[in-house]
């Protein structure tokens, strides 16, 4: 029985320790670019990670790799729906897509003639042309609700201890009713 429930939890918490390698992706403005930045697990930069920016047809507007940060800065010309792709390699793959609608709100806060600086954090660059705008304005890949993976694994963990507590319940069951089969065998 023992070894029933050690195989269970097993199996059971495999898919977590796979889900803690999940890539995310981040985009916020500084200056007049539109950073990409991307990391794995809770905070390991993802470096030398292929982006690739294509627009809603498919072509390519744009291919590069993350710097030492994760980051990577891109200027857009024009506004226009976008999709945003980051191989990391070992199986990491992370697709955002930004609507126009998106994208030109992202740009709202900014002064589009405002240099990048690419040696401060987002959050110290202060090219901000309207007054009480913030620096940093963001879409994310991030699901403050979690994500559907995580909600997965979180109902496959309780289905696999239901099963193991069951499992262990008609187990203790069924011994109960072969020492009664038992006694009345003896006393027949």
């Amino acid at each position: 029985m023992k070894q029933i429930l050690f195989i269970i939890s097993a199996i059971s918490i495999i898919p977590c320790l796979a889900h803690a390698h999940r890539m995310d992706i981040d985009c916020y403005i500084q200056g007049n670019a539109l950073v990409i930045e991307a990391w794995v697990g809770k905070d390991d930069a993802v470096v030398d990670g292929e982006v690739s920016i294509t627009n809603s047809e498919g072509a390519v507007l744009t291919t590069g790799t993350t710097d030492k940060q994760g980051r990577f800065p891109w200027q857009p010309q024009t506004m226009q729906d976008i999709t945003i792709t980051i191989y990391a390699g070992e199986g990491h793959k992370k697709k955002l897509e930004i609507s126009q609608a998106e994208l030109t709100e992202l740009f709202s806060t900014i002064s589009l003639n405002a240099p990048v600086d690419k040696t401060t954090s987002p959050e110290s660059n202060k090219a901000i042309s309207k007054p009480g705008a913030s620096s940093r304005r963001s879409i994310s890949t991030k699901n403050a609700f979690g994500t559907p993976e995580r909600i997965t694994i979180a109902l496959s963990f309780l289905a696999a201890l239901t099963a193991a507590w069951i499992s262990y319940r008609n187990n203790k069951t069924l011994k109960e009713i072969q020492k009664a089969l038992q006694n009345n065998e003896s006393r027949d």
